[in-house]
């Protein structure tokens, strides 16, 4: 039985998109994200711009949404998780877990006219009015973007309201984004397809939910297809319904690689006109990111003990860190930098890139 704690989610005001118009803007999106400081009356915006593609980019965050709210094992159990923003000066990254913590997804948004004005991790509070307004974003609207909770709401008057969630935040929720990122660093990537090609399989996939037995994808020419014999270099599926869920954007894809990782979990990165969405499967359908314990091995040893103040303190928000570099410049052991960077990724500090490598 996972462990869990109370923990309440603020919010300044509710996220929304607002459709009333101002002089050369038609729509504004504003996400509220969440403070767990009391006193606090409103965090800092992250990022403020423009949205350049602003259809795709509702598109795949409402997909993010359906993972969030989606559960596969024991559906009349469900505990939905607000997901997580990041901002950088490269992008913005939204993320979460499936309700039953076996699927991972990932929109990392770079077609945005912006003017970056922090960088940082939080909640944002993603509501059903929110989806409902985001479904209705068209390529020809103007929509503004803004992630944080100080005063531009788009036409709406400034307000001090709170809005406020209680939780029970299990700690298989915090323990799944650490082995999410060591299941990454050990993936490799086996297939890449076009978008057109992407699509043609996806929409072959089985509308059945009853996946008794695993499947395999495998090579088809310039496609992929479902096999039920494993191959050499095929990738394992489990639950291929759970994959469908990837139907609601397949055509937004310009690309799609597809990676497999230990013990049959598989990674699916769609390239698109907007940035990248990964989406991750674990191993069966009734096992969740919490309980695998990849990053178990880089914590065997008590090296990251030592290492852990020097590591963190190469950190200065690079968009890639280096292992080798680390452990060169520190005169660290590479399994010392590796335990301690798995420490730091389960406190949220660090995490690993497929489409980087790193």
């Amino acid at each position: 039985m996972s462990a869990a704690v109370a923990f309440s989610y603020r919010y300044a005001h509710a996220s929304g998109l607002n459709s009333a118009p101002r002089p050369g803007v038609d729509w504004g999106l504003s996400l509220a994200t969440c403070s767990v400081v009391e006193g606090v009356p409103s965090n800092p915006y992250f990022l403020q711009g423009r949205l350049t593609k602003p259809k795709v980019t509702a598109d795949l965050l409402l997909c993010l949404s359906d993972v969030v709210r989606a559960r596969f094992y024991d559906p009349t159990r469900r505990l939905t998780m607000d997901p997580v923003v990041t901002s950088s000066s490269e992008l913005l990254r939204f993320e979460g877990f499936s309700s039953d913590n076996g699927l991972y997804a990932r929109v990392d948004v770079d077609a945005i006219e912006a003017d970056i004005q922090g960088r940082g991790t939080t909640n944002v509070d993603f509501n059903a009015p929110m989806r409902v307004a985001l479904s209705k974003v068209r390529d020809r609207d103007t929509v503004d973007l803004a992630v944080g909770a100080a005063e531009v709401k788009m036409g709406v008057a400034g307000s001090d309201d709170v809005v406020e969630k209680k939780v029970k935040l299990p700690s298989r929720w915090v323990r799944g984004f650490t082995e999410v990122q060591a299941y990454q660093a050990g993936m490799k990537p086996l297939f890449e397809v076009s978008g057109v090609e992407a699509r043609r399989f996806i929409r072959s996939l089985p509308r059945s939910g009853a996946n008794a037995r695993p499947a395999f994808v495998v090579g088809a020419g310039r496609g992929l297809r479902l096999s039920l014999r494993e191959a050499r270099d095929s990738v394992r599926i489990a639950g291929t319904d759970r994959l469908r869920l990837l139907e609601a954007i397949i055509t937004k894809a310009d690309s799609l690689r597809v990676f497999a990782g230990a013990s049959g979990t598989s990674a699916w990165e769609l390239t698109t006109p907007v940035g990248r969405y990964t989406f991750m499967l674990s191993p069966e359908v009734h096992r969740d990111f919490s309980g695998e314990g990849q990053a178990l091995d880089a914590l065997a040893g008590d090296g990251w003990e030592r290492a852990l103040p020097r590591v963190k303190a190469s950190l200065q928000w690079q968009s890639a860190l280096d292992v080798d570099a680390i452990a060169d410049r520190s005169g660290l052991e590479r399994s010392e930098v590796e335990g301690a960077l798995a420490v730091l990724a389960a406190q949220g500090q660090v995490g690993y890139d497929l489409h980087l490598g790193t």
